[in-house]
């Protein structure tokens, strides 16, 4: 993981926010859901010459096609029913920083044409809006489902998937980096202790690696850390 990330987070002129005008270099993440594809997001963002901006996130799969759009592209006044407001969008909130959107997969037709205009043109104009707004945002992407199988079914554009897939990132599952667990465990129990005011300490995490080989990841990890601490659930 650590190799990975520093190669994918090469600083380099065109991830630099208020330079001469270029094309960021955008980044797609794939794995398995809970493989911590959004830390990954977030550990790019810190290392690269964005961090003083902001990290703007996204599920593309947890909101209906409508609300999406007006999140991302934002929206002007009246511009449908229920819009009292202008509203800007996340695409300008991360002006100069980085946007990750998680299932990418998931976004309308609409949505993926509106998203390849923003990255070809590096602007983006809000939903009821006459006029287009200039920004500089590094996108980074996420999917469970390989892009490319996606772009087969025809279920994705082809042009969009060149756009975000110009580094390629794999982040892997647990169970095939066990080097990780000794880490990872002794964060949760520090975080576990600290939240029930425990001095317990963590004893070696020969279970913990037992269980990630049996092929459980994270989440019931922290359940069975959490589970060691005496004091109140």
């Amino acid at each position: 993981m650590s190799l990975s990330l520093s190669f994918a987070s090469t600083p380099a002129q065109a991830d630099s926010p208020g330079g001469p005008p270029q094309i960021p270099c955008y980044r797609s993440l794939s794995g398995e859901s809970g493989s911590g594809k959004e830390l990954v997001a977030r550990a790019l963002h810190q290392l690269s010459p964005r961090r003083e901006r902001r990290f703007c996130d996204v599920n593309c799969a947890a909101l209906p096609d409508d609300l999406l759009e007006s999140e991302l592209f934002g929206h002007t006044k009246g511009a449908f029913t229920g819009a009292v407001a202008d509203r800007a969008a996340l695409i300008e909130e991360a002006d100069g920083g980085t946007l990750f959107l998680d299932e990418v997969t998931d976004l309308s037709p609409r949505a993926q044409a509106k998203l390849l205009r923003v990255l070809q043109q590096q602007e983006v104009r809000r939903v009821g809006a006459t006029v287009s707004r200039k920004v500089d945002v590094r996108v980074v992407s996420a999917a469970n489902r390989d892009m490319r199988t996606e772009v087969a079914a025809g279920r994705f554009r082809q042009d969009l998937l060149y756009r975000l897939d110009v580094v390629r990132i794999r982040v892997p599952p647990l169970r095939e980096r066990p080097e990780d667990i000794p880490v990872l465990a002794d964060h949760l129990w520090q975080t576990a202790a600290a939240r029930v005011d425990s001095t317990a300490v963590l004893r070696p995490a020969r279970s913990l690696i037992q269980d990630s080989q049996a092929g459980r990841d994270a989440p019931p990890i922290t359940h069975r850390v959490d589970s060691f601490l005496p004091g109140p659930r």
